[in-house]
């Protein structure tokens, strides 16, 4: 199975016993968090992953299951420390230094939450704790947002 171009269609792709497992086109974290908690992490060991941008965060959730192997269009330096450090064989097509956030105007926030992180395990709570933040300050600004249009601000 030819890896990159299963990218063409998904964000991530994971593939155990040559049969595709997990594939989502949604972006960021969210789809290897849900990998995880949908097949915990033992049953995901050995397995082959496609995924577009891997930055240190997800290298720690793929040391987490340790994959036989992983390819990424797009990759920083800290994930390829992470990935050496834990044996798992990778390939990619850009080395970055660092994984920038979607505005491109700061590092990736999940980046920042484990920077100070080499444990997968405290970076998994840790990565889970960031997102849920996230999605709560989005919630936030969303309504916000909505009341400044209504004109109620």
């Amino acid at each position: 199975m030819d890896l990159r171009s299963l990218l063409n269609n998904y964000s991530i792709v994971i593939i155990q016993n040559n049969q595709v497992v997990f594939k989502s086109q949604d972006s960021g974290i969210s789809p290897l968090l849900k990998a995880i908690d949908l097949f915990k992490p033992e049953k995901l060991h050995g397995s082959l992953v496609a995924d577009k941008v891997v930055g240190k965060a997800a290298a720690l959730l793929f040391a987490l299951f340790r994959p036989r192997y992983v390819f990424s269009i797009m990759i920083s330096k800290p994930a390829v420390k992470v990935l050496r450090k834990h044996n798992i064989e990778f390939n990619y097509d850009k080395l970055v230094n660092y994984i920038l956030n979607r505005d491109k105007t700061d590092l990736c926030p999940f980046e920042k939450a484990v920077s100070q992180i080499d444990d997968p395990i405290k970076a998994y709570r840790v990565i889970k704790e960031t997102l849920e933040n996230l999605k709560k300050s989005d919630q936030n600004s969303n309504q916000f947002q909505r009341a400044y249009d209504n004109g109620a601000l």
